[in-house]
């Protein structure tokens, strides 16, 4: 039971704090174990894909964490600036992408960061709104990025798909993640397509939304290793995405 004056905001700041130490062991990890499980290589490949990316690319990547896609894409651009509000995140991810001239952290929470207008061709946003209670902390976090968006940029966004499985568990749309190893707790929000459009389309021009992730009855692309990931990618390519997708996944332009 939580204090009901309690702020989720800085329950879940500290639950991302403790999170990051494993996740510098799962990043550093030689083999990159975390790549072969098949929500992590999903979202990715879809985001590395649908960007494409340029030497010549500024990119903004909010709500970063320990970089699990930062790192993955800041090579591949001319200038990378990652922000999270979890100081422990950016240690990790400091350490991981070393001393570069292309990339610069920021420690701040995204509803309060503001960047030049029009300053990078492309902006990623992945599994941040889905945890932003508050409607207008919500609004200023996406108002800022388009107002930092460059006329023409493209925009990726992750959310928690309210897809079948969640609907047949009977899940609520809103809802805390725990942990034992922390007090903290992260509020989550279930989107559907629908409601996802509606709240981008205030600020930018939604190319498409998918499912990533599907999770199909019995686990069955989860059972099909390599297999599975190739069938993931065909069904995301259709409109039974959205009903088995674990992530939402959005285009945006502006």
């Amino acid at each position: 039971m939580f204090p009901v004056d309690s702020d989720p905001q800085e329950e879940e700041i500290e639950l991302r704090d403790v999170q990051a130490k494993s996740w510098y062991e799962k990043l550093t990890d030689q083999n990159q174990q975390y790549k072969k499980n098949k929500e992590y290589s999903l979202e990715i490949s879809k985001v590395i894909s649908f960007l494409n990316l340029k030497k010549s690319d500024t990119v903004l990547d909010i709500g970063c964490g320990a970089g699990k896609i930062t790192r993955e894409i800041y090579k591949k651009s001319a200038f990378l600036v990652a922000s999270d509000f979890s100081v422990e995140c950016l240690r990790v991810l400091k350490e991981i992408t070393g001393m570069s001239e292309q990339i610069v952290l920021i420690r701040g929470n995204a509803k309060d960061i503001k960047f030049k207008e029009n300053s990078f061709d492309k902006v990623i946003c992945t599994q941040v709104i889905q945890h932003i209670k508050d409607k207008k902390a919500l609004d200023n976090i996406l108002g800022n990025i388009s107002a930092a968006m460059k006329n023409g940029g493209t925009g990726i966004f992750t959310v928690y798909n309210y897809n079948y499985s969640k609907k047949k568990q009977k899940l609520e749309r809103d809802g805390y993640f725990t942990s034992s190893a922390s007090k903290g707790r992260i509020f989550r929000h279930f989107y559907d397509k629908r409601e996802l459009s509606n709240l981008l389309g205030k600020y930018f021009i939604v190319e498409r939304i998918i499912g990533i992730d599907n999770r199909l009855p019995f686990n069955l692309t989860g059972r099909l290793g390599k297999l599975g990931i190739s069938m993931d990618n065909l069904i995301s390519a259709t409109p039974a995405s959205l009903l088995f997708g674990h992530f939402l996944f959005a285009v945006v332009r502006k």
